[in-house]
């Protein structure tokens, strides 16, 4: 009785990319698989299925295109139609060059972070920033005598407030407002030139007020406005003081009120003009639900499989040079 070669043993099939080739390997596969939502048995047993077919059929070299169609057929026979779905859809968007751009919006302490980090990984987006990078930059570049909110913490710039007119009566509110406009300008400009340019990319962070991004913007296909809400306020206020200790978690402990402000009226916003709201109370979950909206977007963008889907370029005028 012959004896079944080691698969491991045997020289690796080689992918062939755009400008770059790599051997195939199982374990990485089944790791990308798993990102895509494949539990980890159903993904290392998808893998082992693709490479005993790539042997079978004395396959040493393959474009990426093709490695997926195997990998389509197996994650069919082996997870079913909907983890299969799954994968396809992604396989498609990240084999084009249409681009997804998520803006996650959220309050101190509500966990834009770590669920932007678990999204960008899921996703496969190398390309995620905070707006307080787009507010550092700013403050390089504009004056504190031409913005002193931009140049306070977001719950402390109604300490600096010019003269102004607002609806709102509360001066909390007011300067989050002012201290916010100027980084949410510079994340259109960003979203923008992604758009247009083919980008994808995760932003995420307490400036992203839906009324200073406009219409043409909010409402594009390839972007995704996400707001984060925390709806225990003890819970909020567990997460937002617990990295601190000493004087820097009495003051914490002294903002939070002004925090919380913050928090109900973005998710107010949010959800008055009709964007999606997450609870992110359970982190691992929120990501999940987010990424199967974005499976949802995807599968609206590549949908008609009869045509190649085009990106609806935004009005170039509003970007500055």
């Amino acid at each position: 009785m012959s004896k079944q070669p080691d698969l491991d043993s045997i020289s690796a099939v080689m992918i062939k990319g755009r400008d770059y080739s790599y051997a195939f390997s199982r374990g990485l596969l089944a790791h990308s698989l798993k990102l895509k939502g494949l539990p980890l048995d159903q993904a290392y047993d998808v893998a082992k299925k693709v490479q005993n077919v790539l042997i079978q059929e004395g396959i040493i070299e393959i474009d990426e295109e093709s490695l997926r169609e195997y990998v389509r057929t197996q994650a069919l026979d082996v997870a079913g139609e909907e983890l299969a779905f799954q994968y396809n859809i992604i396989e498609t968007w990240r084999g084009s060059s249409i681009p997804l751009i998520i803006l996650l919006a959220g309050a101190k302490g509500t966990g834009t972070s770590i669920i932007a980090e678990g999204l960008a990984k899921k996703l496969a987006i190398p390309q995620l920033f905070s707006t307080s990078i787009v507010a550092q930059i700013l403050r390089k570049m504009i004056a504190v005598e031409l913005a002193p909110e931009l140049h306070s913490k977001s719950y402390k710039a109604h300490e600096n407030l010019r003269p102004l007119y607002s609806v709102l009566y509360d001066k909390v509110l007011v300067g989050y407002e002012e201290h916010s406009r100027f980084p949410a300008e510079g994340v259109e400009v960003i979203v923008r030139r992604a758009v247009n340019e083919g980008l994808s990319i995760i932003i995420r962070g307490e400036h992203l007020v839906p009324r200073f991004l406009t219409e043409e913007l909010i409402n594009h296909p390839n972007v995704l406005y996400i707001c984060l809400e925390l709806s225990a306020k003890e819970v909020h206020s567990e997460r937002y003081i617990s990295d601190y200790e000493g004087e820097r978690k009495e003051e914490k402990v002294k903002n939070f009120n002004d925090i919380r402000k913050i928090h109900d009226y973005l998710v107010e916003e949010a959800k008055n003009r009709k964007h999606l709201v997450f609870e992110s109370s359970n982190t691992s979950a929120t990501v999940d639900s987010i990424y199967e909206i974005v499976l949802n977007r995807l599968a609206s963008i590549f949908g008609d499989e009869s045509k190649e889907p085009t990106i609806e370029p935004l009005d170039r005028s509003r970007i500055h040079s």
